[in-house]
């Protein structure tokens, strides 16, 4: 059984094919393109009724229209070496600005940036939640735990990672990696 109706369509293929062969079949009403109305009754198809014929009418000035613009449009080149872009509307332009014949080169000092602090990042410690870091200073020899918010002299901890710390001073950053 199983194997029989495989081969059957499915039902929704079965109704849009009757739906798609039922229109087909239907006479279809043609909208009149001649620019001439027909009165209500007189239509050259005898199945149509009033109610079916179409309001639709084209008058023959628009196409005569069209058919003018068409023609002037291809009487202009679109490639052409004359062609120019229309010309502006009267608008107030301001004069257009000197360029400079030199520029000075300003001598600019270089911004010391305060070093960062000679720290060794020896290992981090996680526990609920939060990251520890173990650093050791070496001019005093001091091991001290810090974790993210800390400071370390004048530089804040903005990060602190399995892997790295994350110095920062204003903008400036410096980066403190595990040593193994």
């Amino acid at each position: 059984m199983t194997q029989v109706r495989n081969f059957l369509p499915p039902p929704l293929f079965l109704i849009a094919a009757t739906i798609t062969v039922a229109l087909s079949q239907a006479p279809w009403p043609q909208p009149q393109l001649s620019g001439e109305t027909t009165a209500p009754g007189t239509s050259q198809d005898p199945d149509v009724t009033d109610q079916d014929q179409p309001a639709v009418t084209f008058p023959l000035s628009v196409a005569e229209d069209l058919s003018e613009r068409i023609a002037q449009a291809k009487g202009r080149p679109l490639f052409s070496e004359t062609r120019r872009p229309p010309a502006k509307a009267d608008e107030d332009e301001p004069a257009p600005q000197p360029i400079a014949e030199e520029i000075e080169a300003i001598q600019m000092e270089p911004v010391a940036h305060p070093e960062p602090p000679e720290v060794i990042f020896n290992g981090f410690l996680r526990s609920n939640g939060k990251t520890a870091g173990l650093v050791r200073i070496p001019d005093t020899g001091i091991e001290t735990w810090i974790s993210a918010g800390d400071t370390v002299g004048d530089w804040h901890v903005a990060e602190l990672s399995s892997t790295a710390i994350v110095l920062q001073l204003g903008e400036i950053q410096h980066v403190v990696e595990l040593s193994r």
